[in-house]
């Protein structure tokens, strides 16, 4: 009975979110009272530009909470993913033979995808996805799953999470302003990219073209193809240096587009973003029940490393008169990106690796502390490979410290269907 209301309360605040979705009135898409070209066209590549950039984001969660037993993850992240996320932990690693448990996983699905289902919507469309309503519904996600608990039994994982800050968000008004600022260098570049090309060509067809050969021709046939590096093998050193000064005469907005558009990166992906998490590891009637709530919060330290704290109130419910426990748990995680954003068999996602630790504080127990390294391998666009491995002082079944290693894959459904950046 107790399970079926907890499901029940879940389902309820589901529908609620996405009823209060439905009867809000949404803003005017900004970019439709742009009565200016450039104005309009800055706003529509901030548009396209911001899912890309939170697609990107590597710090949005996709494995088991940390209350499941089988979990990945020590910390729990702030971000959830923009669609649906699943996980599928294969087994544990240890001494034990319950390490070696049956196989758990858990599907997390935000109410923006729910409400993007039911309205029969394209949730990936950058102009759904830039809405204000559209942007309030992603801060909602709930998790359902099964996973095993040290005894080898089957349980039941439930959680919901609520984004309450999102500066991540490069949707928000806020981070709209700053791509506005990489739409205008890339303007500014590409004009002086096309004035540079036009100079260096005709340079080229002054200096090395034969006499009474026309310019079409000259640069169709001569710098095209197997010819290119016999035409500009007869260039002099003079002639080079020639070159190079048109180049540096306007090279300076290609430069001022590569630093504004790292720069504007960087202070997206470093913002602050803070949620308030409820979990649920529920057992059959003859187990205990537990549950979590509390804060999680996340910030950009420097460039690739990343911070996340967790402090939550725990609570185990037991059948017998007297035998609760409660109190606090407190964890934190650093996270390193130890390679640049680019392609590993087809995925869009770095390698990462991060170092966290957890302290647990009840009653009627001893103090619990956990430390846990991590290493996220990227399969596919969307699909990773996390293996962690943790140290304990002691379990709730043996009194003595402990290693356990676990290892699954996880998949983003956003980052799935989008495109490769």
């Amino acid at each position: 009975m107790r399970h079926s209301r907890l499901f029940l309360v879940q389902a309820l605040l589901l529908m609620l979110v996405i009823c209060a979705s439905q009867g809000v009135a949404q803003k005017s898409n900004p970019c439709t009272t742009q009565t200016d070209f450039s104005n309009w066209f800055d706003c529509m590549a901030s548009e396209v530009a911001a899912p890309i950039l939170n697609q990107r984001d590597n710090t949005k969660q996709v494995e088991l909470p940390s209350i499941a037993e089988n979990t990945t993850s020590l910390v729990d992240q702030p971000g959830n993913p923009d669609l649906l996320g699943a996980v599928l932990n294969m087994a544990g690693i240890g001494k034990s033979s319950n390490d070696k448990n049956n196989a758990s996983g858990t599907i997390t699905i935000s109410a923006y995808a729910l409400s993007a289902l039911t309205s029969k919507k394209d949730a990936l469309d950058p102009a759904l996805y830039s809405e204000n309503g559209s942007r309030n519904l992603r801060r909602f996600s709930f998790t359902f799953g099964q996973d095993s608990d040290e005894s080898g039994k089957r349980t039941t994982v439930l959680g919901t999470k609520i984004l309450i800050i999102n500066y991540r968000d490069a949707s928000l008004g806020r981070n709209r302003s700053r791509l506005l600022s990489v739409s205008q260098a890339l303007r500014a570049s590409a004009a002086d990219y096309a004035k540079i090309a036009f100079d260096v060509q005709e340079y080229l067809y002054l200096h090395l073209a034969p006499p009474g050969k026309d310019r079409f021709p000259f640069l169709n046939e001569d710098l095209n193809g197997s010819n290119l590096q016999p035409t500009l093998s007869r260039l002099t050193d003079e002639q080079l240096n020639g070159i190079k000064a048109i180049i540096a005469k306007r090279i300076q907005s290609h430069v001022e587009l590569s630093e504004t558009s790292k720069k504007t990166y960087e202070e997206i992906r470093r913002a602050p973003q803070l949620s308030f998490t409820i979990q649920s590891k529920l057992r059959s009637k003859d187990g205990n029940d537990e549950y979590r709530a509390g804060l999680l919060f996340d910030y950009g330290v420097y460039q690739r490393i990343n911070l996340t704290l967790n402090g939550t109130f725990d609570y185990q419910n037991s059948g017998i008169i007297g035998g609760d426990k409660r109190g606090g748990r407190f964890a934190a995680e650093t996270n390193f990106q130890l390679t640049p954003e680019k392609y590993f068999l087809g995925a869009g996602r770095p390698f990462l690796f991060s170092i966290s630790g957890s302290g647990e504080w009840l009653t009627k127990t001893r103090p619990k502390y956990i430390g846990q390294a991590k290493l996220t391998i990227p399969i596919f666009n969307g699909v990773n490979f996390p293996i962690s491995i943790s140290v304990a002082n002691r379990s709730d079944l043996i009194k003595e410290s402990k290693v356990r290693g676990h290892f699954g894959f996880t998949l983003d459904l956003a980052k799935l269907l989008s495109k490769p950046k």
